[in-house]
């Protein structure tokens, strides 16, 4: 049951950047931005009064902008959970009534809407399919893996005390990393270093599959976090470089396909749990897809870069 959470959740995340440039450039970027906090904050406010599953379903999507630490902590000292989704959404209307009074500069006449036209004059090209493939395989990984850890360290002996805490922790490796790593890639190959962290990566989820090892199951999802960190922007870097005259359309596919591998990676994780392999069995999906991008990524260091 739980595994449906994550195609819903990803189906709107797909279609909401596929539709939102689009109404950026015809009714305003500040409408867009205050339509989809407003009906974030709705959705949350729904998932808080929903008392079936399938209401939650169309609901979801939280994130990792709500501390799981915090959560935790909440649900633990006996709070509903029902009312984490309320508080979220009050959260979500203030932050709506602060930027209604923002005023949003005039930005240059520059198109960032997702373009069909462009896009279908660059979805014949391999490059542009490859990097597709790359931020889906890093966004099933990732979502994959954040999202299900819990449930696996509940299954860990001696990993049920840190099952609350484990999500934290991988944000935590995941925001260090991102700091460092967008500090000092200037004149690094951008490919080079996605791959070489997505190959370390896959090492670091690997060690969350050792047998009877909360302690270095714990330590591998620190290493997740951290090496797992840097890869979603610099694929879209890439992107940027290798299309820059059609880096808003670009970017647009790109992000839209690594929707879809957050909504089939973790979906066939909860589904594989089920299987002769288990909990182990199932969570390997993680590491393979992280090598397969690490190989995909440090294949594309060849060659000359294409032009959109």
């Amino acid at each position: 049951m739980e595994g449906r959470i994550f195609p819903a959740n990803f189906g709107g995340f797909i279609a909401g950047v596929l539709v939102c440039g689009f109404l950026s450039d015809r009714i305003g970027r500040k409408r867009v931005l205050l339509g989809a906090i407003l009906v974030f904050a709705l959705a949350l406010g729904l998932a808080g009064f929903a008392r079936t599953f399938g209401v939650v379903l169309v609901a979801f999507g939280a994130g990792a902008g709500l501390s799981p630490l915090l959560a935790h902590r909440l649900l633990a000292a006996g709070m509903d959970w029902h009312r984490l989704f309320l508080a979220a959404a009050l959260a979500s209307i203030v932050l709506l009534a602060a930027l209604a009074w923002q005023t949003v500069p005039t930005m240059p006449d520059q198109a960032e809407a997702l373009d069909g036209a462009a896009l279908r004059a660059v979805l014949g090209q391999p490059m542009f399919l490859i990097l597709c493939l790359c931020q889906a395989l890093y966004v099933g990984a990732e979502t994959g893996f954040s999202s299900w850890m819990p449930s696996y360290f509940d299954h860990l002996r001696g990993g049920a005390a840190w099952a609350g805490l484990v999500v934290s922790a991988f944000w935590a490796t995941m925001t260090l990393g991102r700091a460092v790593i967008g500090g000092g890639v200037a004149g690094l190959p951008l490919t080079r270093l996605a791959g070489g962290l997505a190959v370390l990566g896959a090492v670091g989820a690997g060690l969350t599959l050792l047998p009877n090892a909360a302690s270095i199951a714990l330590i591998g999802v620190l290493a997740t976090g951290l090496f797992f960190s840097g890869i979603f922007g610099l694929v879209l870097a890439e992107a940027g470089e290798r299309y820059p005259y059609s880096a808003g359309t670009v970017f647009g596919g790109i992000v839209a396909a690594g929707g879809v591998g957050g909504a089939v990676v973790p979906w066939a994780i909860g589904t594989l749990t089920m299987s002769a392999g288990g909990w182990r069995g199932a969570l390997a999906l993680v590491p393979v897809a992280a090598l397969v991008l690490g190989v995909l990524l440090l294949s594309l260091t060849r060659g000359t870069k294409s032009r959109g």
